[in-house]
């Protein structure tokens, strides 16, 4: 349509006239065969497409990237072929080693790397060191058998598990300790002693006290003087401690150390420590034990007994405590233990104290009021201590003279014993002068109203009668 002269006109299309004429072409409006068939090959052709593909999301990436991080399913393992039953020797030999074996394998290179490492860290401070080793030890022996690793160590040698150290750990640890003060050195020994009753009143927590113990052995063994000094705190300890057994065991055995090397701080810790335990069942046993062989190491030498004597103040008043309790006490011992106490061990230290303090007279007044006290065996041996004294110590005899009224029934035991064993004869001759003297001033002056000074009297008759003779004084042990 445009527009002339201010009028519309219709205008026809091209492309309406080409139809037209393509159609009128056939002259009947149809199209033939040919042309449908050109018709069809000309048309467009629709291929059938794959279908698309969704895009990618924020979640299927990371779904994706989990799945590459799993790692491909593996095969199912196969059936492991039993291994074949062991013979029972190699069953043994896989066993836990013994305490002396794992103390003779400890690392000495590990130990040498431990200390050099202490002593740049804190050059000016050797207790550290000590300290360090000794929780190093609690390490390296946490595998020990429970039966072996705690004291007192019953049926090994003395100085173990100290003497089974492998010895260039033992000549590390001396070294270090050696370089620590005395202070230190009782610091060390307190922080020893309390790891060790601290882990063994606590078995829950597993720990091993071995280390500890070396340490406290270490110290006792070869500075003494450093558990002598605290024994009035080790008393406390071993009262706080008396009802629970292995700690007790411990206080008592680490102090009974000091008698490896010092047999006078070797005594003091027995008299202040076992002894007083002695009625207990559960250290009755130990202490004689230990105070066997504490005597058993250090035998009889006059000097040594002297200044092992006098440095813990041996004498009458120690000896006849002790032989209240070897010869009085109803002790839970077995009878091979009330044996060793008695026949062993009361006369070695009945030696200890004469030779801390030789006079008899001293020792005489106590023998002789016991006298007729207690039982048979002790009766023989007080009988045989005053005729020892009688002979050993002139002196013996005027005090015998000054308790005679006092005590006429224990003096006329003992006059009866020396005329039924003719024992005049052992008497030196200025003694045996002084006593038949003694004798005839007994009967002139000696009332004779008591049964006791009665018989007294007839004794006195029938040996100023015959006369005290004999050989000169003879050797008592």
């Amino acid at each position: 349509m445009s527009s002339s002269a201010g009028q519309w006109k219709l205008v026809s299309s091209k492309s309406s006239k080409n139809k037209t004429a393509a159609v009128g072409a056939s002259g009947d409006g149809k199209m033939s065969k040919a042309q449908k068939k050109k018709l069809a090959e000309n048309m467009p052709r629709i291929e059938p497409l794959a279908p698309l593909k969704e895009s990618t999301t924020l979640y299927d990436a990371l779904q994706e990237k989990e799945e590459q991080k799993k790692p491909t399913a593996a095969p199912p393992p196969k059936p492991a072929k039993k291994p074949p039953k062991k013979k029972p020797k190699e069953a043994n030999a896989q066993q836990a080693s013994s305490l002396k074996a794992l103390l003779n394998k400890v690392p000495v290179s590990e130990v040498s790397q431990l200390v050099s490492e202490g002593k740049a860290r804190f050059p000016t401070n050797p207790l550290l060191w000590a300290k360090d080793l000794a929780a190093f030890l609690n390490n390296k022996l946490e595998d020990a058998p429970a039966a072996e690793s705690l004291p007192p160590f019953e049926g090994k040698p003395p100085g173990f598990p100290l003497s089974e150290l492998a010895a260039g750990v033992q000549r590390h640890f001396v070294e270090v300790v050696s370089v620590t003060t005395d202070e230190g050195r009782a610091l060390l020994w307190e922080h020893c002693l309390n790891g060790a009753l601290q882990a063994i009143s606590s078995p829950s927590s597993g720990g091993s006290v071995m280390g500890f113990l070396l340490g406290l052995q270490l110290l006792a063994s070869r500075y003494p003087h450093v558990v002598t000094a605290v024994l009035p705190k080790m008393c406390q300890l071993r009262s706080q401690y008396q009802g629970r057994p292995t700690a007790c065991l411990t206080i008592l055995w680490a102090a009974s150390q000091a008698g490896l090397s010092d047999l006078g701080a070797g005594l003091a810790v027995w008299l202040e420590l076992l002894m007083p335990v002695m009625g207990t069942r559960a250290y009755a046993s130990y202490a004689v034990d230990s105070l066997s062989a504490l005597l058993s190491r250090h035998p009889s030498s006059a000097g040594k007994d002297a200044a092992a004597g006098q440095a813990c103040n041996l004498g009458e008043l120690l000896l006849f405590t002790f032989m209240d309790v070897a010869y009085g006490a109803k002790l839970p011992l077995s009878s091979e233990h009330g044996r060793v106490l008695r026949d062993q061990l009361y006369p070695r230290m009945r030696q200890l104290c004469y030779a801390a303090k030789a006079s008899r007279s001293a020792y005489f007044p106590s023998y002789l009021r016991r006298l007729g006290t207690g039982s048979t065996q002790l009766n023989t041996e007080l009988l045989s201590s005053l005729e020892e004294c009688l002979c050993r110590d002139p002196e013996c005899l005027s005090v015998w003279r000054q308790l005679f009224v006092r005590q006429a029934p224990q003096s006329l035991r003992l006059l009866q014993h020396l005329e039924a064993k003719d024992a005049w004869r052992h008497l030196p001759r200025p003694t045996q002068r002084r006593l038949q003297a003694t004798l005839v001033s007994w009967r002139s002056t000696t009332e004779s109203s008591e049964p006791a000074l009665k018989e007294s009297v007839k004794v006195c008759q029938v040996s100023t009668a015959a006369g005290p003779q004999g050989a000169p004084c003879a050797s008592l042990s």
